[in-house]
Order: structure tokens, then C-alpha cells, then sequence
């Protein structure tokens, strides 16, 4: 019960990043310039507390940062190895 409730909440969390990140930089920009944008988005979702979603997102967004432009590629922009 409690992994189905927290998978929902970190489904959200990753799918909203992917949102933003295809709305702000969708088609017609190049690798760089979307993972650019992916880092913003962490960063200004970082520190995120306003409610269990945002604190969720927060400490996601904290621990993507600290991960290399290869593995948010694998993850955001489906590009494997």
C-alpha cells in the first residue's frame, strides 16, 4: 500500500518535470540546450515544500542535480546508452 501510494506521488513528480521540460524546450532544440533547461527546472524545483507533492519534487529535483548530463539524458530524453 504505501509503495503504491508513494509510486503515484513520484510518477507525478517525473512526469511533470517531462512536461516542462517538452513544453519550454521541446522539438527544435538541441541536446545542450534541453538539458540547459532540465537543470533550471531542478533548480528552481529544488527546494520545493509547499505541499507533499512539491517536498516530494524537491528532494527529487536535489538528487537529479547531483547526476551527470549522460545519465539525465538516459532518464529525460530518452537516450540510451
Amino acid at each position: 500500500m504505501l509503495s503504491s501510494r508513494w509510486g503515484k506521488v513520484f510518477s507525478y513528480v517525473y512526469e511533470g518535470i517531462r512536461a516542462e521540460l517538452n513544453q519550454a524546450a521541446g522539438e527544435g532544440h538541441s541536446k545542450e540546450e534541453r538539458l540547459v533547461h532540465l537543470r533550471k527546472t531542478m533548480e528552481a524545483h529544488s527546494g520545493s515544500t509547499e505541499n507533499r507533492r512539491d517536498f516530494i519534487k524537491g528532494g527529487y529535483c536535489g538528487c537529479l542535480l547531483e547526476k551527470s548530463d549522460e545519465e539525465l539524458g538516459e532518464i529525460f530524453l530518452g537516450e540510451g546508452k
